[in-house]
């Protein structure tokens, strides 16, 4: 009787441990890829498990999971036709759901100052579920592409016309789009005080401070010393150079507004006087790849 019951307790299922999703998907029947993923602690989304499904596979199970919160991201034949899922699982929890997609096509137009910005594209992050996809613009600045998911986005525009990309919070609740990119610019060299000569390979960092807060953007000067922000919103700016070599200058403020759409900038930069510094720790050993930093009257110089 006793080896009964074990050969029949052997012979049962055995239930998996950890938690489970089990989803059905709804308004669509393409092949599909479905990405489970894990938000971890800086709200990073991380892949734990991946499936395809056929076309007429509709439903989907992943089991022996943590607890946490994942992400069920369905990717369809187009790089916008995506929709991500949040689901929250406990130990041993069995969470069931269904989603259901939404086709929508979204249209729209990029334009730039007062003409149509051709031949550039659009990269569209969601803000909350991290995935992304790009859009190309025709001759004229117009798209249209396949979607499944609204919500708020994070749109980097680039293309010829734009010396750097631009950047703008947008909310999707309907099916289309506009992109008005200002045509606000700031340019400038950076050279040595002394010599006049350019300064290759400096970082050229700008703030720009709106009314909705403060966007930023970063550039490196070539070999000429030259650096060419463009796409720049009204409002005060704040430009920070940071050579490779010399004294870091003071942060030159200004504002752009419609009186001023441009502004040229000739930055000079003192080379200082170099000081021979070597660091090492408690037990006298030298120690690679620290940072030095040198302050003068609380201000960082170099």
């Amino acid at each position: 009787m006793h080896l009964l019951l074990m050969l029949l307790m052997l012979a049962a299922p055995q239930e998996s441990s950890g938690g489970t999703i089990d989803a059905t998907i709804r308004g669509t029947t393409e092949p599909l890829e479905v990405e489970l993923l894990l938000r971890d602690e800086s709200d990073a989304w991380h892949e734990v498990e991946h499936k395809r499904l056929a076309a007429n596979e509709r439903r989907v199970r992943f089991d022996g999971l943590e607890p946490g919160v994942y992400q069920i991201l369905l990717r369809g034949p187009s790089a916008t036709q995506q929709l991500g899922t949040k689901i929250a699982v406990g130990t041993n929890d069995v969470r069931r759901t269904t989603i259901a997609v939404e086709r929508f096509t979204l249209t729209g137009q990029i334009t730039f100052g007062d003409t149509q910005f051709a031949n550039g594209g659009v990269l569209l992050k969601h803000r909350e579920l991290g995935w992304r996809a790009g859009i190309s613009l025709d001759a004229n600045g117009k798209f249209a592409a396949p979607m499944w998911q609204r919500g708020t986005y994070l749109a980097e525009v680039r293309g010829p016309a734009l010396p750097t990309a631009y950047i703008e919070t947008i909310a999707l609740d309907a099916g289309t789009l506009r992109i008005a990119i200002p045509d606000g610019r700031i340019t400038g060299i950076v050279r040595d005080a002394q010599s006049g000569a350019p300064i290759a390979g400096a970082t050229v960092a700008l703030q720009t401070n709106v009314e909705q807060g403060e966007t930023h953007a970063r550039l490196i000067t070539g070999p000429d010393g030259r650096f060419d922000f463009g796409g720049i919103q009204s409002g005060r700016q704040t430009i920070r150079i940071f050579p490779t070599h010399g004294l870091e200058p003071e942060p030159i403020v200004f504002p752009l507004d419609d009186n001023a759409r441009h502004r040229e900038l000739d930055v000079k930069v003192d080379a200082g006087r170099s000081i021979a510094i070597v660091v090492i720790d408690k037990e006298n050993d030298p120690v690679a790849n620290a940072q030095v930093f040198a302050v003068a009257d609380a201000k960082l110089r170099s």
